[in-house]
């Protein structure tokens, strides 16, 4: 695999394209197992047009599959009137207040919560070829792009981050959420 070749070290980590693990696709996390992923970061636990899972839990947490277990780290998302809103990574880190950011990691860190944090590499490129789009798309790839890096430095300056393996052996806590195409056992880590 040339991302382990340049890496020089095994991939054990993945994340759905457009978060797209939803319930109708959790069908896709087994098969994860059966390619050797020990975590995932798939899961928004939320609702909009294009993904989420709404009532996933909102911490880190296993999910087990004919005996095996696959670790969640879903993306964080506050509550704002009564709805979980990303604040988070790609078009949210772009686009939403940086003070909102950092103050939705900070009662994460007070509560001793991990938060997944990510950016694609163009998103690091405000000079990137602009492609002709409808005004959605465009807002969405766009908007921001000069303010990615500084937000970045930003954010790692005042939060300390690690990899996603480090937090793996943490004990866990077992919930049952079945869907009509399949079951799952999630099991939540051991945070409270």
């Amino acid at each position: 695999m040339a991302v382990e070749d340049a890496a020089g070290a095994p991939v054990c980590a993945y994340r759905a394209p457009t978060f797209s693990i939803t319930r109708r696709s959790v069908w896709a996390l087994e098969i994860l197992l059966e390619l050797g992923f020990l975590v995932d970061s798939s899961v928004f636990p939320t609702k909009n047009h294009l993904y989420g899972i709404p009532g996933a839990p909102r911490k880190p947490f296993r999910i087990r599959i004919q005996g095996a277990d696959l670790l969640e780290f879903p993306l964080p998302v506050l509550t704002v009137g009564g709805c979980g809103v990303p604040f988070t990574g790609g078009a949210y880190l772009r686009i939403l207040p940086y003070r909102l950011q950092a103050s939705g990691l900070n009662k994460m860190v007070n509560r001793s919560e991990p938060a997944v944090m990510y950016f694609h590499p163009w998103e690091l490129d405000p000079a990137q070829p602009r492609l002709a789009s409808t005004l959605g798309p465009k807002f969405y790839h766009y908007r921001g792009l000069s303010r990615t890096e500084g937000r970045l430095r930003g954010l790692l300056s005042c939060f300390s981050f690690g990899a996603l393996r480090e937090l793996a052996a943490v004990p866990a806590l077992v919930y049952t959420v079945g869907t009509s195409e399949s079951r799952a056992t999630f099991v939540r880590l051991g945070c409270t």
